[in-house]
């Protein structure tokens, strides 16, 4: 016997976030001296969000309602309700799971996502979600062959490793392309990822908060 159920997915990520629901259609399947499994026969992704960047309070910390403002705005858009889902993720990842409000947030966001959550923070699992999302997995499995996959984020880099469709190695670096926010219009520095303050220190390049990004600085910056 088949049902179809409503899923979300909801991506915190250093940079960006973004969600989409998919249409799952599940089944248990019974086999004999054999406990009941559930499995999915078909996914059709139904609905997919725009791309916006992560609101952020002024000491850094990650807005919930401004997370919940996204989420909400996007849930009228696809005609979707929270209690119209039965399933879902919410996944914080790169540097915004470090803020201290990362788990709270969590906490909070959970009840957007249905009755079964999975919520994740962890880098390793990140960059196999991420592995598996962009194909590498599959490309390994089908081509018998060992995929690199390397998922170059805000705050952080994913690398994850297949050998025969299975996982070999997982890791995630502090490297990114958001770890120094800079404004455009008034070019003064908005924040500072703390993962990168002691190579800062190790190349003695004097840099914090609310400083001008003078030519001198921008090139000692880029030459890291």
């Amino acid at each position: 016997m088949s049902e179809i159920i409503y899923s979300t997915g909801i991506d915190i990520g250093t940079t960006t976030t973004h969600l989409i629901i998919s249409k799952l259609t599940i089944s248990v399947k019974e086999g004999f001296g054999c406990a009941p499994k559930v499995e999915i026969d078909d996914k059709e992704i139904i609905y997919m969000s725009k791309i916006y960047f992560t609101p952020l309070e002024n000491d850094g910390i990650i807005s919930a309602s401004g997370v919940k403002e996204i989420i909400e705005k996007e849930y009228q858009k696809a005609n979707i309700s929270p209690n119209m889902l039965k399933s879902g993720a919410v996944i914080i990842t790169g540097e915004t799971a470090k803020k201290r409000n990362a788990k709270k947030l969590l906490f909070e966001i959970s009840k957007y996502a249905g009755d079964f959550i999975i919520a994740e923070a962890g880098g390793e699992t990140e960059s196999i979600l991420a592995g598996k999302g962009i194909g590498a997995q599959k490309m390994s499995a089908s081509e018998s062959s060992v995929v690199c996959s390397i998922d170059i984020g805000g705050g952080t880099t994913n690398i994850a490793v297949f050998n025969n469709g299975e996982t070999s190695a997982a890791s995630c670096i502090d490297i990114g392309g958001r770890l120094v926010k800079i404004n455009k219009e008034s070019k003064k520095i908005e924040d500072i990822s703390q993962s990168i303050m002691p190579t800062l220190k190790r190349y003695n390049i004097k840099a914090k908060k609310g400083d001008i990004l003078t030519p001198d600085l921008k090139e000692k910056l880029s030459n890291l």
